[in-house]
């Protein structure tokens, strides 16, 4: 009998519709409604429609944004591309607003010490969160991403990960709870029904009713998955950048429409092809196989791929989910930024030669007066043994390099005045205490805000020119003093 009644319990939660009909033809003659009873059937089954399956749809829809979440901090971290910080921003609202409805719903399911673990692991998490971002846009990209994959990130998620799995398993119990009343109560019904003949018809036409709204309500919340997953696509699919899932043998499972359209072919083209089918893909092939079969459950890397045979470099981060079984892999394009990076290698390169193999004096001094950088040729210029001799030596250039200390503060004021020095000359003391000429133009180099940040110029030894026109000045007077003397002679024979 027990296993009977066992057989029709299972028959009746599997074809709820066909159990009513059939049941309504059966016992018709024998079923007597009782309003109770298929009043409390209708409060049960309401329940379970109203409350418990929009609490398990909120659940999941908790799961999911606190990914998109941690996906948006760790993209922000991982490109420094701050419109995965306002992505985040547009989300944890929507966060906040579901574990509030799904509390509302079922408080004594988000009470006790585990609710208050979860809680204070979420808060955990933001603040880990949003101090990322604080890193990023302070420049310490690194930093921002060591923290989002520090072990107490992790043990802070897996903490979360937990309360909510007992948040899902405990709405799972309730469906459970209340689906195992609904049943009893129908029991109960039919066989109360038997002594209540004038009543069955009203009781299991309100059954009826409520299973037509359940239907309806199944069929409505289909709508909504659907809705939900064709407006994700079409996130996904405006992303500038290749997204891809794929399984745990390397296989895809789908694809963006960046990614198909970057290898001319429909997104469709790719589910069940292996990593390694695209020609110009090894890198990447090698990286997703290696993150597979390993312990963590995300990484990063950049990557260089060959698409219609033009070289590209991504920045690729992927994570695993449902339990390491799948991963998704996002990526992007750094191109550019890495040709900026070598084009400025290369700049760098260019003016470390020529600073350090002009025949000219190169320098870079402080306003407080004391030398920032100078090449070997003003060095030689001065007398020292190397670039790091002088730097080292001279901690005050008024006092130590300019015989006039007058002509500094000359120079000070007009480099201020005019942003500019040209043709400024001035007498210095060489390491061996010897004095030179010296010619310098100069340039002040200021930050945003119009402080001078340093000097820079060239200095030329001009102490060769300099004895030269001393010696045509000499000249000069004495040819002055010879061409008067003669015309006073030729004076005095004229008298």
């Amino acid at each position: 009998m027990k296993r009977y009644l066992a057989h029709l319990f299972q028959i009746s939660v599997n074809r709820p519709v066909t159990t009513v009909v059939v049941a309504i033809v059966l016992t018709l003659s024998l079923f007597l409604p009782l309003g109770w009873s298929a009043w409390n059937a209708y409060q049960t089954f309401s329940r379970v429609i109203v409350n418990d399956f929009r609490l398990q749809y909120l659940v999941g829809s908790i799961i999911h944004l606190d990914e998109v979440l941690t996906m948006s901090a760790r993209m922000n971290a991982a490109t420094g591309d701050t419109r995965w910080e306002g992505r985040y921003n547009d989300f944890e609202p929507q966060l906040d607003a579901v574990i509030k409805e799904a509390i509302a719903i079922a408080p004594d399911t988000y009470e006790g010490e585990g609710a208050a673990q979860t809680d204070i692991a979420n808060q955990k998490l933001v603040a880990m969160e949003v101090q990322s971002f604080e890193l990023v846009r302070n420049g310490q990209q690194a930093a921002a991403a060591d923290l989002l994959f520090s072990a107490e990130y992790e043990q802070q998620k897996v903490i979360y990960a937990e309360g909510i799995q007992r948040g899902l398993d405990a709405t799972q119990e309730r469906i459970r709870e209340n689906q195992k009343n609904f049943a009893q109560q129908l029991i109960l019904a039919s066989a109360i029904a038997a002594f209540s003949l004038l009543i069955l018809l009203p009781i299991w036409w309100v059954v009826l009713q409520v299973l037509q709204r359940y239907l309806k309500a199944r069929n409505t919340a289909e709508h909504a998955l659907h809705a939900a997953k064709d407006q994700l696509e079409a996130v996904l699919d405006a992303v500038p950048g290749p997204i891809s899932w794929i399984d745990s043998g390397g296989v895809y499972i789908g694809v963006n429409r960046y990614l198909a359209n970057s290898w001319s072919m429909a997104q469709g083209a790719f589910i069940g092809r292996s990593v390694n089918s695209l020609n110009g893909n090894a890198q990447l092939a090698q990286f997703l196989q290696e993150f597979l079969t390993n312990s963590r459950n995300s990484d990063s890397r950049t990557i260089e791929v060959e698409i219609k045979g033009i070289l590209r470099y991504f920045l690729v981060a992927v994570q695993k989910y449902q339990r390491g079984t799948a991963a998704v892999s996002v990526g992007i394009d750094i191109t550019e930024r890495k040709q900026a990076e070598e084009a400025l290698r290369i700049a760098e390169e260019n003016y470390r030669s020529i600073f350090e193999n002009a025949l000219e004096g190169i320098f870079q001094s402080s306003p407080e007066g004391y030398f920032i950088r100078v090449n070997p040729a003003l060095a030689k210029i001065y007398g020292y043994d190397s670039s790091h001799d002088m730097i080292k030596s001279i901690t005050n250039i008024s006092k130590q390099l300019y015989v006039d200390a007058e002509r500094r503060a000359e120079f000070i004021t007009a480099i201020e005045k005019h942003g500019t020095v040209k043709d400024f000359e001035y007498r210095g003391y060489c390491k061996n205490g010897s004095i030179i000429w010296t010619q310098i133009d100069a340039r002040a180099v200021t930050d945003g805000n119009g402080k001078v940040i340093y000097y820079e110029g060239i200095v030329q030894d001009i102490t060769e020119r300099k004895q030269q026109e001393e010696s045509w000045k000499r000249q000069l007077q004495e040819l002055q003093i010879e061409i008067d003397h003669k015309q006073g002679a030729l004076h005095k024979a004229g008298r």
